[in-house]
């Protein structure tokens, strides 16, 4: 209890000086890159979430030198999932149906892809 209330007091006190100085003024400086920055941090996280059950299931085929007919399953669905996601949101810059179709496929054909490959 003494840590929360030292917690409280320190960032009660670093919130005062910010705010005689005027410090949120500052944040129109740093917005963008943030923003930039911390959706980097997420595209990340996610790329390398999904990719690890991909690599932990290629690592004993490739340490033993044998196929494994499970790992190159598994790449093969996740690789054809990527690339039909990219395919349905693209679809807004195609000229193949009418505006209000190519939105709806760009809105929701990754998700339709992504459960009907689940």
């Amino acid at each position: 209890l003494p840590m929360y209330a030292w917690c409280g007091i320190w960032t009660s006190i670093y919130l005062a000086v910010l705010a005689s100085f005027n410090a949120s003024g500052l944040i129109r400086y740093c917005t963008r890159f943030t923003e930039d920055v911390f959706n980097a941090l997420l595209a990340f996280n996610f790329v390398a979430e999904g990719a690890s059950p991909l690599w932990r299931g290629l690592q004993p085929a490739l340490a033993t030198g044998r196929k494994s007919a499970d790992a190159l399953l598994a790449l093969n669905a996740a690789l054809g999932t990527s690339v039909a996601c990219r395919a349905f949101a693209g679809a807004p810059r195609s000229r193949v149906f009418s505006a209000k179709a190519r939105a709806l496929l760009a809105d929701f054909g990754p998700a339709a892809v992504v459960v009907s490959a689940s």
